[in-house]
């Protein structure tokens, strides 16, 4: 199982590398800020792409990316679930944050933005990236299943200290949680469901919040 693991974790180390160098490029290449929600894009943009060939090339194949079909079941299960999670994690952070404010400089700024970002391009290539090859390659491997589920959501919260390592305190401790909360969540519907499409769904439910910051930002 180790050997396994260990190959899991060099391909996505992979993936996130040649994300990073290929973001990189593309910023130099169009003058686009770090804070622009559009590199943000171009970013999940890699994860998708970079998730793909590595998968296809040194991962068995995309069919451990997981299938695109769901049924009505698991959507609706899934779909109660994460607004409930959602709903819970809203106020307790009304209560933790007593009306403290903070809005990261990349954040979508109006409805294009948030819809393409938030509910299109981060569940996807996060998905693809996470649940997908990591997730899926464990999978596939035969490999724990709680090992399966948790190291890949253990990842995708630390993964978000470095956008939002300037956040106060309280806010990236709460938004660490949430993404452990949602990667568990996402990745154990993967792995009892083998749909991708509906730990998409799930993360995009998650990334509700992010309506209201738009809205108060824009009005």
């Amino acid at each position: 199982m180790i050997v396994e693991v260990l190959y899991a974790l060099i391909l996505w180390s992979l993936v996130f590398i040649l994300t990073i160098i290929f973001t990189s490029i593309i910023s130099i290449g169009t003058k686009l800020s770090k804070e622009s929600p559009w590199l943000g894009a171009v970013m999940q943009f890699g994860y998708i792409v970079f998730s793909l060939l590595v998968a296809h090339f040194l991962a068995g194949g995309l069919v451990i990316i997981g299938k695109f079909s769901f049924s009505l079941e698991n959507l609706l299960e899934v779909s109660v679930a994460s607004y409930l999670l959602v709903l819970t994690f809203y106020f307790i952070t009304l209560k933790a944050l007593k009306g403290e404010e903070y809005v990261p400089p990349f954040a979508p700024r109006n409805v294009v933005e948030l819809v393409l970002l938030t509910f299109i391009m981060a569940p996807i290539g996060e998905e693809i990236l996470f649940r997908g090859l990591l997730e899926g390659y464990l999978l596939a491997k035969n490999v724990n299943f709680y090992v399966s589920v948790i190291l890949p959501a253990i990842l995708f919260s630390l993964v978000h200290w470095v956008p939002f390592r300037a956040a106060p305190v309280k806010h990236r401790f709460l938004i660490l949680f949430f993404a452990l909360i949602a990667g568990l969540v996402t990745g154990y519907y993967r792995a009892v469901t083998g749909s991708i499409t509906i730990a998409i769904i799930a993360h995009a439910i998650f990334n509700m919040p992010g309506i209201g910051r738009v809205i108060k930002h824009t009005s």
